[in-house]
């Protein structure tokens, strides 16, 4: 018995066929009547914005759908023979839609009772993305086919491929085939090969199923596929598919790309939609801007292989690692920030420290109270103040004793070696001394903005000042910039990430420059760097030696819970901070304190990378200054000969100590003695040395030394000139005779010589006997 056929919905197929012929010449004429009222030009595609670093490379994308448009002659021939070959081998000669692929699709889904198969067009497909939803409906389907048609009607050919090229969705986010080439790439659209090409325009149909990253041989497949398409198309020989067959999927690694300077990028977008208020946070990821920014990914990438190293202890309640740390390097002549860390892994989380975190700077806050004792032209580098236990009245009515942190005093002490050695209770006298007042203008002037005037707590009093025990704290990116004077010639400048901001189509949007204003002269930046550079060389930041002029400050506040280092040369400067989040919890790992000193040896390592290629610069003398005044080491005064250690020491010109070390001063005037020496051997004279070598100098009895030029005292009778040897005949001799001297023999040929009795001549010269009388 023969088989009967299904009956769909249980009509014949002669009925069947009249509805459908009949709804689609209906639907045909419907859309040429009402086409005035379907969208003939479709919206614009979401784009994503784009940022850049110094460079020009790229830093990040910002995005809902990751979107790169490109003109229709940037993309190549053979990306968009690929694409039509395997998608719409008619697109060139159809009027939007294939009567014969219609009928066919509803065909096939008639037979199955479902959407097996659509039959849609290069221009259906971009109606149905940039225009319709997903949804599988009739509805959906019929306005597409009007879509189509009006698109035909309004657009070229070309137009709607160059559209279709970059709308069409290609997986893992790419959205257009420029965004394809680089996110499976890494390369333009334009650099991509025939195999490259062919492997693209096989994912459009089934992004997931035929994702080279998650299914390589479903790709493979796929590409392959379509170059028996292109061959078929006669868009290449079938010796080139054979050769694109042999050639691997060469797809970029989806785990080698990652984000780049991902608290960097959280900055940007926290300054254009909350600082500057031009923007919301979707219009960043839609609208395809172009934003410029000072980051430097190369300084970017040094930094944070510098903190790589940092140990890693309990993760707190929250589970983020501790201890955590922030980074911030900028240019101190034009505050662009060159890198930026906010913490040590931001998938784990994503406080940016650097900007929002809070911290007390510790001894980081002394420089800017020798900047202003420095400027008050009271003291100086070679000023001594006695470092000793001091007793100051407190706000509870009680009194406090500052301790350094060796817990020790030194004793006289020149502010030069208190700043390189952090010494507490300098810092406080120096505060004391200027007045709280004078320090808090100096700090908050240079920068630090946080400080806090008024309340019940505030940071007008001693210990927050010369200490830094701050009551609200100071963010690293505050206190590296409030930095900046110092190596900027007593400049200042703000921190700058955003250069400029255009739209898609180029046009500006935001222009920045560098914002900068004089906060100290140029000679006290100078004075107190020349300090600071002793802090590396010889202080408490001896590990961020790099080799080369450097100056900063190491700091580490109350309990140990915050380790912090700021140093820089005249081309960069940096800032480290290393802490718990919980400021309750003290820097100790694995039974080991992590001290400023750590973060003096990241920064070392940040910037000996940095400056590895570029000559060694140092910091220029600026006019009124004067340097190499020698001083005694002790006192800080002039230095005498009688001083012990001396050293050459920098000062404000008109600040220069004027009188002598008081302390190795010269002895009493009773005290010297009074000697006759020769002046050919330097011995002490005797009466046979020629009374016109002899002279008569003055030592002191003390030292042991001349008053003059402090040559040592004689002790010994002159060698030279001893009693003459009965043995022995004295004669003047003619040099030019051999003869016993004449009258008449010219002076320079007379000498003095003894002979041995029986070896003296005996007869007078007779080469200037009456002649040339002397």
């Amino acid at each position: 018995m023969a088989k009967l056929l299904h009956k769909p919905f249980g009509l014949s197929w002669r009925l069947i066929g009249i509805v459908v012929v009949s709804g689609l010449f209906l639907g045909i004429a419907a859309g040429i009547i009402f086409g005035s009222k379907i969208p003939d030009n479709p919206p614009p595609p979401v784009e994503a914005t784009i940022i850049y670093d110094i460079n020009g490379d790229i830093v990040q994308r910002l995005f809902q759908e990751n979107r790169i448009p490109v003109d229709f002659d940037q993309i190549p021939e053979m990306m968009k023979n690929a694409i039509i070959a395997v998608e719409d081998p008619d697109f060139y000669n159809h009027r939007g839609i294939k009567i014969r692929a219609i009928l066919r699709a509803v065909w096939v889904n008639l037979l199955a009772w479902d959407f097996k198969q659509g039959g849609s067009t290069i221009t259906q497909q971009y109606a149905k993305v940039s225009l319709l939803t997903h949804k599988k409906t009739i509805s959906r389907k019929v306005k597409e086919w009007f879509y189509a048609i009006n698109l035909e009607r309004n657009l070229s050919k070309n137009e709607i491929l160059e559209r279709y090229l970059n709308y069409i969705y290609f997986g893992n986010g790419a959205h257009g085939v420029e965004a394809a080439a680089q996110r499976y790439f890494n390369k333009h659209i334009w650099e991509l090969e025939l195999p490259q090409f062919a492997l693209l325009a096989g994912i459009i149909r089934s992004p997931g199923y035929y994702c080279p990253f998650k299914n390589p041989e479903n790709a493979l497949e796929r590409r392959n596929f379509v170059l028996e398409k292109m061959v078929e198309a006669k868009f290449i020989t079938p010796e080139e598919a054979a050769q694109a067959r042999q050639t691997p999927l060469g797809v970029v690694s989806e785990g080698a790309r990652i984000r780049n300077a991902p608290y960097f990028v959280d900055y940007i977008i926290q300054e254009l939609t909350v600082k500057h208020n031009m923007f919301t946070e979707e219009d960043l990821y839609t609208q395809g801007y172009r934003i410029y920014t000072t980051l430097d990914l190369r300084m970017q990438a040094i930094a944070e292989e510098a903190i790589a190293d940092l140990p890693t202890g309990k993760p707190d309640r929250n589970n983020v690692t501790q201890p955590q740390i922030a980074f911030v390097a900028m240019d101190p002549t034009n505050g662009h920030i060159k890198a930026m860390i906010g913490g040590r892994d931001w998938q784990n989380t994503q406080l940016n420290r650097a900007t929002k975190a809070y911290r007390q700077p510790g001894s980081c806050i002394k420089p800017f109270v020798y900047a202003a004792a420095i400027d008050s032209h009271r003291f100086t580098p070679a000023t001594v103040l006695i470092d000793e236990e001091i007793e100051y009245p407190s706000g509870d009515g009680g009194s406090w004793i500052p301790q350094n942190f060796s817990k020790t005093f030194q004793g006289p002490v020149r502010l030069r070696t208190a700043l390189e050695n952090s010494l507490n209770t300098i810092s406080v006298r120096l505060t004391d001394q200027l007045g709280v007042s004078t320090i808090f203008k100096m700090a908050q002037n240079m920068g630090l903005t946080s400080l806090v005037s008024s309340g019940g707590l505030n940071d007008m009093a001693l210990s927050p000042l010369a200490l830094g025990g701050l009551t609200r704290g100071v963010t690293p990116l505050e206190l590296t910039a409030a930095y900046t004077p110092f190596a900027n010639k007593g400049i200042y400048s703000e921190p700058l990430a955003i250069l400029k901001v255009t739209d898609s189509q180029g046009r500006v949007l935001l222009e920045n420059g560098p914002k900068r204003r004089v906060v100290i002269r140029e000679s006290v930046a100078y004075v107190v760097t020349d300090m600071l550079k002793g802090v590396i060389e010889n202080g408490t930041g001896r590990r961020g030696r790099i080799g080369r002029p450097a100056a900063g400050k190491t700091g580490t506040s109350d309990q140990d819970t915050n380790a912090w280092f700021v140093g820089y040369t005249p081309e960069i400067i940096a800032g480290v901070w290393i802490g718990n989040d919980s400021q309750a919890v003290p820097l100790v790992v694995n039974n080991t304190k992590i001290t400023s000193g750590y973060a003096a040896e990241i920064w070392g390592r940040f910037a000996r990378r940095v400056l590895e290629n570029r000559p060694i610069t140092d910091f220029p003398v600026p006019a009124g200054v004067s340097t190499n005044i020698e001083v005694c080491a002790e006192t800080g005064y002039l230095a005498s000969p009688y001083c012990p250690e001396t050293i050459r020491e920098v000062f404000i010109a008109g600040t220069e100590p004027v009188d002598s070390c008081p302390t190795h001063s010269a002895p009493d005037l009773g005290s010297k003695i009074i000697l006759q020496v020769c002046l050919d051997s330097g011995a002490l004279a005797t009466t046979f040395c020629p009374a016109d070598r002899v002279i008569t100098k003055t030592y002191w009895a003390v030292t042991g030394t001349e008053t003059t030029d402090g040559s040592p005292m004689p002790t010994g009778n002159c060698p030279l000139h001893g009693e003459t040897s009965s043995e022995e005949v004295v004669l003047e001799v003619c040099t030019e005779s051999g003869l016993i001297a004449t009258p008449f023999c010219p002076f320079d040929a007379v000498e003095t010589m003894s002979f041995t009795p029986g070896d003296e001549p005996t007869l007078p010269c007779n080469l200037h006997a009456g002649r040339n009388r002397r």
